[in-house]
């Protein structure tokens, strides 16, 4: 406060300073003299005051060296208060700092457990794929095996009922042979291909030779003819219904063994080259 009024002071004695030369310098016009003086008093008088009110109201030494020690007390506080919050901000830095540390390890922590289960669920991945792939290569060994031992089986099955069918097909055979050379009467061989089952008939009589003979050069009756037809188709069913149908019967051409005279299968002409004109 003290320090405003010499302010006051100042500016207001400077002012009535110049209104007094003013007044000096237009002394002979008494208008504006009179004028300047006033203002001359104005300023003057409140510059009086107010060095008046400063010298009342500047402190007495024992307040001034009070003031003195409150600033430097204040001072000492703003002091005091800026090294606590600088210690608190180092605290809080060095915190700061712990935290951040503390999350990095953390975070390394973290990303090392996460790289361990990855590396555990890799491992445990591959040793499935690994078992998994035993255990197909595995069944597909079983598989193989079975289909193999399967195989072997159906072979030896297939084998054993072509054995069977053969000796039953050659005892079948041997049968209608036997039946056929009754027949014939020493006049043929009689002989049976088990593959193809067929019984060929190959003439070897005189008679009987002879007389297919004429019946090929036309010189005897197709009496003889027909009749051994229907005998062999009559002979041929009869085999069908007791030893089961696909028997053939072949009649060989005496003079050419390449060619067939007649056959019959299942009760059934198939060939005959009287009525096919091939003699």
């Amino acid at each position: 406060m003290t320090v405003m009024f010499i302010y006051v002071f100042m500016v207001t004695f400077v002012m009535a300073c110049v209104y007094g030369f003013g007044m000096f310098k237009h002394r002979k016009d008494l208008l504006i003299k009179a004028k300047k003086k006033r203002n001359m008093i104005i300023f003057f008088g409140v510059s009086l005051a107010s060095f008046i009110l400063a010298i009342a109201l500047a402190p007495t030494p024992e307040e001034t060296e009070a003031q003195e020690e409150k600033k430097v007390e204040e001072v000492a506080k703003q002091e005091e208060r800026e090294q606590k919050q600088a210690e608190e901000e180092k605290e809080q830095k060095e915190q700061r700092e712990k935290d951040l540390a503390r999350q990095e390890e953390v975070k390394a922590k973290q990303k090392a457990w996460a790289e361990k289960q990855e590396a555990k669920e890799k491992a445990e991945a591959e040793k499935s794929a690994a078992k998994e792939a035993e255990e197909k290569k595995q069944k597909e060994e079983e598989a193989k095996q079975k289909a193999e031992e399967e195989k072997a089986k159906k072979e030896a099955e297939e084998k054993k009922k072509a054995e069977e069918d053969k000796a039953k097909s050659d005892a079948t055979g041997a049968v209608i042979v036997s039946l056929m050379e009754e027949n014939f009467k020493n006049t043929a061989d009689i002989s049976y291909d088990n593959e193809s089952k067929m019984i060929i008939v190959k003439p070897v009589g005189a008679q009987f030779t002879t007389e297919l003979l004429l019946m090929i050069d036309g010189m005897k009756s197709m009496d003889d003819w027909n009749y051994l037809s229907d005998q062999m188709a009559s002979f041929s069913k009869t085999i069908s219904e007791n030893f089961g149908e696909g028997y053939s019967l072949v009649i060989l051409n005496p003079m050419n063994e390449d060619r067939v005279m007649i056959m019959v299968m299942d009760g059934v002409v198939i060939y005959d080259p009287f009525e096919a004109g091939d003699i």
